[in-house]
């Protein structure tokens, strides 16, 4: 009968990279972990051993560049394993500008003016996050307090910065209450001392805002730390319960006239267009035989408001003479 005999090697710690990255200028010393024997290739034809053990000291850092490495335990073999050995230039000290502070609600974007590292890390009030660059976005007041940026790169130390953000609140802005405008008027809103770059519902950006229209005024305004608030005013416009209607007369000479008028409130009659001389008060104006024709001007008045003043005309015709044969 045939048989084998099969030899099993004790367990052994197998190749494994440590410490394949490094800083310009600094010592380059290639470490891999497991036992012996372990052999450095300057190719991967294995052609050139320029080292053997755990460690490949290479001198001063310059440039990357790439090296092979085998270990080799009794039959076993880890096989040949390329080895990528990075050299980096010290990260520069991160420089920031700003901005140094934001609104509540606003979204930020900090990041330094001189980004040369690899990698960016930001120690904030609220936790750690990496990237560049840092967005805040919204912004809360948990965002205010100290931040630390850090430069890195693989096999050198990193670098960093700090500063403090500040948040700020917009100031409270108000431009007035709901206000009732009469048909014909108009209502003024102005923009309250401590604001600035005003936006108005029209887009304009006035001190002062004058409406005649019913609906909502909408201010938009910078306060002295920069932020942005807003405030909404309604403008409505006064209907009259009953609006003034009037009916004039033409009669012949000798008659009677009556001038009507219809409205809610109360209902004035002027002689004159200038609304100086008032002749009478009152829906219904009977006159007893007026010989002249007349232009009167009424007005209705009801709370606050007067309404446009409507002419009402009073004719009188003649009486023809009588026929001479």
């Amino acid at each position: 009968s045939l048989y084998t005999v099969v030899d099993v090697l004790p367990g052994f710690d197998a190749l494994a990279l440590v410490d394949t990255a490094f800083c310009a200028g600094e010592p380059m010393i290639a470490v891999v972990s497991g036992v012996p024997s372990i052999t450095w290739y300057a190719d991967a034809a294995q052609s050139a051993v320029i080292g053997t053990g755990n460690t490949l000291d290479l001198g001063s850092a310059q440039q990357s560049t790439t090296v092979w490495v085998e270990q080799v335990v009794g039959q076993c073999g880890s096989g040949l394993v390329q080895v990528d050995l990075i050299v980096s230039e010290p990260p520069d000290v991160p420089v920031i500008i700003g901005p140094f502070s934001g609104c509540v609600g606003d979204s930020v974007s900090i990041a330094p003016v001189n980004p040369g590292a690899m990698l960016y890390s930001w120690t904030t009030p609220t936790g750690t996050v990496a990237g560049n660059p840092l967005v805040v976005d919204p912004v809360t007041f948990g965002a205010d307090g100290e931040y630390t940026v850090w430069a890195i790169n693989p096999g050198c130390a990193p670098t960093s910065a700090s500063f403090v953000f500040t948040v700020n609140a917009a100031g409270t802005l108000f431009i007035g209450n709901d206000t009732l405008i009469c048909p014909g008027g108009t209502a003024t809103f102005n923009v309250p001392a401590g604001f600035a770059s005003p936006s108005w519902t029209d887009g304009s950006s006035q001190s002062t805002f004058i409406t005649g229209t019913a609906g909502e005024v909408i201010l938009t305004a910078s306060d002295a730390t920069g932020c942005f608030a807003s405030d909404t005013a309604l403008v409505s416009l006064f209907a009259f319960t009953d609006p003034l209607t009037v009916t004039g007369a033409t009669i012949c000479l000798g008659q009677d006239a009556l001038l009507i008028a219809n409205g809610s409130g109360t209902i004035t009659w002027f002689a004159d267009q200038g609304l100086q001389e008032v002749v009478h008060t009152g829906i219904s104006w009977p006159i007893t035989q007026p010989t002249d024709s007349a232009l009167f001007y009424v007005q209705q008045n009801e709370g606050l408001c007067g309404s446009a003043v409507i002419p009402v005309a009073l004719n009188v015709v003649p009486t023809p003479n009588d026929a001479v044969l």
